[in-house]
């Protein structure tokens, strides 16, 4: 972006006093209340995923620089949702082999859900692609797509003061699977078989299913 001098001690600065923030979060969420719990967790990941400095860049750049950065964005999402999609594509090619035409269909659904994904993706997903990338996990975007919906609800029952035990996580978690599982096989409905789509569902019920069988029931500890 051409940054100057003062440009990027001012990002610093941003980035720095972000960094301090973080340090705090832990201590503000001490109490115990649900509701500050999840505040706290939710600045944290904004600032983890890189959401909140993105968000600073506004009072730094200029608005020439503003534009190339975000056509830097839009390329970049689009290339993730490209990586994102043959990912998913390879793996139902083998499980269901897809006919031609099927192939080029499912893409087209994959893709754009994908580009959705991850252009309004929540700060939980943006995390868990950043910590795979670093330690050089590929990850099941089926498999991601649940455990970023999972951390939101989550975090949207804390914020809404209520005490979250291991029953209540459990049960939200097979609400989330079960209708996860239920989307996923949706948006295909249009383009696969009966067979391929009851396939679908078996191995997505198998897949994901082992999530939710390593969160705790009630009185179980984590």
């Amino acid at each position: 972006l051409g940054l100057d001098e003062d440009q990027q001690e001012k990002l610093l600065d941003i980035a720095n006093a972000q960094f301090d923030e973080l340090e705090g979060l832990a201590a503000a969420a001490e109490g115990g209340d649900p509701a500050a719990i999840s505040a706290s967790a939710k600045r944290a990941m904004a600032i983890m995923s890189g959401r909140a400095l993105d968000e600073s860049l506004a009072e730094v750049l200029t608005p020439d620089q503003q534009e190339r950065y975000a056509q830097f964005g839009n390329r970049q999402n689009e290339s993730r949702a490209e990586a994102r999609t043959l990912r998913q594509l390879a793996t139902l090619q083998e499980d269901l082999m897809l006919s031609p035409q099927q192939r080029n269909d499912v893409y087209g659904i994959l893709y754009e859900e994908s580009i959705e994904e991850v252009e309004g993706g929540s700060d939980v997903g943006s995390m868990i692609e950043q910590f795979a990338s670093q330690a050089g996990v590929t990850l099941d975007p089926s498999l991601q797509g649940m455990i970023s919906s999972l951390a939101d609800r989550g975090l949207e029952e804390m914020a809404s003061g209520r005490e979250l035990d291991g029953e209540s996580v459990k049960e939200m978690a097979e609400d989330a699977l079960n209708a996860s599982i239920n989307d996923q096989v949706d948006r295909l409905a249009p383009v696969l078989s009966e067979a391929q789509l009851e396939l679908y569902r078996t191995q997505l019920e198998e897949r994901l299913g082992n999530l939710g069988n390593m969160i705790p029931r009630g009185g179980e500890t984590p």
